[in-house]
């Protein structure tokens, strides 16, 4: 803990206006004389309110002096420690890199508004500020943003900050006293069974594209999953499909998203004559793909490494 010397003061910043009306200050604070100099050092912040306020603020400021709470500036800009922080993260693989993409990209549209400030400069009115300029269509895109999507940004950032006072560069996270908007993504609606019914009776099991929509239907597979599944992977003697493979929005195979995301599922009989009618059209697109010319390179004849969805 340091020590502080007196009361402190106030010096009003503002000297072409009377106390009552001033509404910046200086709040300084002495932690004694120096030995090497014999000159009194102190410590100093500007506040930005009433002089009542500013006087309730010298107490805190004292406080936090006195508890080495004080926030020295940083070297980094916002935008540069956001570098740092995704470049340690990914060097530590915290991260699948779909989620460091989208970290990027969230912070590309904050650069936009805080990006050069002083990483410690940066407080909740700031973070504020910039949420309502981005649901107002002040953004990369220059479209509104969604209260969810600025919400994720807020969670996002937040982490940031809580990276930088893991490393003893803030004291403090501006986000925790921010005003993020509410989720605002509308409630989704699954379809009542007779619509099911109808919808998977109307796709064609041949077609790359539909025979994904009925295994996302019947069987609840995810995007990724789907891209992810081979024919060795389908069991039609048993009646079962192992999933433990995934596509990630960069192209990269890999395993599911989670421990629990690996799981045997049952294959209805239904969605086997899907998949067996699939096969069998998908092995006539090679066949014909084969006989007239020589297959396009990456083209793989059907096997059990063969992806179902090619």
């Amino acid at each position: 803990m340091g020590k502080t010397q007196g009361n402190g003061s106030i010096v009003q910043l503002e000297k072409d206006k009377p106390r009552g009306k001033c509404r910046k200050w200086q709040l300084r604070v002495s932690t004694g004389l120096d030995p090497r100099t014999g000159k009194y050092l102190k410590k100093t912040k500007v506040f930005h309110g009433t002089y009542s306020q500013a006087k309730a603020a010298l107490r805190e400021f004292i406080d936090e002096v006195e508890h080495n709470k004080v926030q020295r500036r940083s070297q980094y800009t916002f935008e540069e420690y956001c570098e740092h922080y995704l470049k340690v993260r990914k060097a530590k693989k915290e991260v699948v890199a779909t989620t460091q993409e989208r970290q990027k990209c969230q912070f590309k549209a904050v650069y936009r508004h805080i990006g050069k400030a002083n990483l410690s400069s940066i407080e909740p009115k700031d973070l504020n500020s910039m949420y309502i300029a981005m649901l107002e269509g002040d953004t990369l895109s220059g479209k509104p943003s969604s209260g969810s999507y600025v919400s994720q940004i807020h969670s996002n950032i937040s982490l940031v900050f809580d990276f930088a006072i893991s490393e003893g560069i803030l004291t403090m996270n501006p986000c925790n006293r921010a005003n993020p908007p509410k989720s605002d993504t509308k409630e989704k609606r699954a379809l009542d069974p007779t619509k099911v019914k109808q919808l998977i009776a109307q796709l064609d099991a041949e077609s790359d594209r539909q025979c994904a929509y009925i295994l996302a239907i019947t069987m609840g597979l995810r995007r990724g999953e789907i891209c992810g599944l081979s024919w060795g992977d389908v069991d039609f003697e048993n009646g079962i499909v192992d999933i433990s493979h995934s596509y990630d929005v960069l192209g990269n195979l890999k395993g599911t998203k989670t421990k629990a995301g690996m799981r045997l599922l049952p294959l209805p009989e239904h969605v086997a004559a899907a998949l067996k009618t699939h096969k069998a059209a998908q092995k006539k697109r090679y066949d014909r793909t084969n006989s007239f010319r020589k297959p396009k390179e990456g083209y793989i004849k059907q096997d059990e490494a063969s992806p179902v969805i090619s």
